[in-house]
C-alpha cells in the first residue's frame, strides 16, 4: 500500500496575486504562504487485475469499474480529478484508491490543490514516469486543476503541499522564485487559530471576476491590486529584515484592499467575525484564499486563544489549532 499525505496552507499576503497575467500588469509581486497541519490523504493499492475501486470518504462515494478504459469513460464530474490524474499515468493493471481531506470542501486552504499533489505523490511512487521539477510539477497541476475547474487558477496553492514549509513566492517575467522562511518568524501556533465559516467559497469564481475587470482596466480593481503587491512586498522585506511585524495593521490593510477588488470576497460570517474582532483588544482577522466564505486566520497580540475560540465556538463557528509543517522530503 502506498500511503500519502501532503498539508494544505494558509496565505498571510499577496493572495490573487500569483495569478497570471495579474502580476504580468503590476511588475514583480509576492505571495507569502505556509504549509499548515492540515491535511489531505491518498491510500493507493495495485492489484493484479484490470479492476478499479475507489472510496472518496468525504463525499461518501464508493465505485467500481472492471477496467481502466470504463473509468476514463466515465461521465461523472465528482471522478474528474483523479481521472486527470490516472490518463496521465495511465496504469496497466487496476488499483484501490482512497482519498479523504481534512480541510472543509470550499475552505480556501487550497484542499483541492493539495489533493491533486497528494493523488500526483501516490501514483508517482507507484509507476515510472518523467521526472519533473518543483516549478514543472507545479506548472502542470495547475493547468490541470484549471482544465476540472474550467476557471483561471493562481499557482500558490501547490507549493506548500509538495515542500512544506513557510516561503515567499515572487511571480515575474521571468518565472517564479520560491525563497524559505524561518517558521520562527511568524508564530503562529502561539498566535493564531483557524475559524471555518461554514459558507464554502468559490475562489475560482471571485478569482475571475478580479481577472477579467483587471483585463478591462478596472482603475478601481488594478488600484486594489497595487495596494496588495505593495503590503505583500513590505512584509517580505521586514521578514528578510527580521524587523518586528504589526500583523494586525497588515491584516486590516488586506481586508480593506481586498474587498475592493470585489465585495465577494466577504461574506456574512466573515463580517460577523471582523466585527467580533473588532471588539476585542489587539485581535484581527485574516480573509484566507480567495474569501466568500471557507476559513479565516484569527490573530491575537494578547489575548487567550483559548478564550478566543471558546468565545467564537459559542456563536456557532468551528475553529481549529494549526501549526506549521516544516519541509517534507522530495518524491
Amino acid at each position: 500500500m502506498i500511503k500519502v499525505s501532503s498539508p494544505t496552507r494558509i496565505d498571510l499576503a499577496g493572495g490573487t496575486l500569483d495569478m497570471w497575467p495579474l502580476y504580468s500588469f503590476l511588475g514583480p509581486s509576492w505571495t507569502i504562504n505556509g504549509a499548515i497541519s492540515i491535511f489531505t490523504h491518498v491510500e493507493l493499492i495495485p492489484r493484479q487485475d484490470s479492476k478499479i475501486f475507489l472510496e472518496f470518504i468525504d463525499i461518501h462515494i464508493k465505485e467500481e469499474f472492471p477496467s481502466l478504459r470504463q473509468f476514463l469513460s466515465s461521465t461523472n464530474l465528482k471522478y474528474q480529478l483523479v481521472k486527470e490524474i490516472v490518463a496521465y499515468f495511465l496504469p496497466e493493471q487496476g488499483f484501490s484508491l482512497k482519498t479523504s481531506s481534512e480541510s472543509p470542501v470550499g475552505g480556501g486552504l487550497g484542499g483541492s490543490s493539495s489533493l491533486i499533489v497528494s493523488l500526483y505523490k501516490a501514483f508517482s511512487q507507484w509507476l515510472p514516469h518523467k521526472k519533473k521539477s518543483l516549478h514543472e510539477i507545479v506548472y502542470f497541476l495547475h493547468n490541470l486543476e484549471a482544465r476540472i475547474l474550467r476557471t483561471p487558477t493562481g499557482t500558490q496553492d501547490y507549493y506548500p503541499p509538495l515542500t512544506g514549509g513557510v516561503m515567499g513566492l515572487c511571480y515575474s517575467d521571468e518565472g517564479i522564485d520560491r525563497i524559505s522562511i524561518s517558521p520562527d518568524l511568524i508564530p503562529i501556533q502561539q498566535k493564531a487559530f483557524l475559524v471555518n465559516t461554514g459558507r464554502s467559497h468559490h475562489s475560482g469564481l471571485n478569482n475571475f471576476d478580479v481577472l477579467s475587470r483587471a483585463v478591462k482596466g478596472d482603475v478601481v480593481v488594478l488600484k486594489a491590486l497595487k495596494n496588495l503587491q505593495e503590503l505583500s512586498l513590505d512584509l517580505i522585506s521586514c521578514i528578510k529584515a527580521k524587523k518586528n511585524i504589526d500583523w494586525l495593521s497588515l491584516f486590516s490593510k488586506e481586508i480593506e484592499f481586498r474587498l475592493k477588488l470585489s465585495p465577494e470576497f466577504s461574506s456574512p460570517e466573515i463580517d460577523e467575525l471582523i466585527s467580533y474582532c473588532k471588539e476585542q483588544e489587539q485581535v484581527g482577522l485574516k480573509i484566507l484564499g480567495a474569501g466568500g466564505g471557507g476559513c479565516v486566520l484569527i490573530w491575537s497580540e494578547n489575548q487567550s486563544l483559548t478564550f478566543l475560540q471558546e468565545q467564537i465556538q459559542s456563536r456557532g463557528f468551528e475553529v481549529k489549532s494549526i501549526h506549521w509543517v516544516h519541509s517534507i522530503e522530495s518524491f
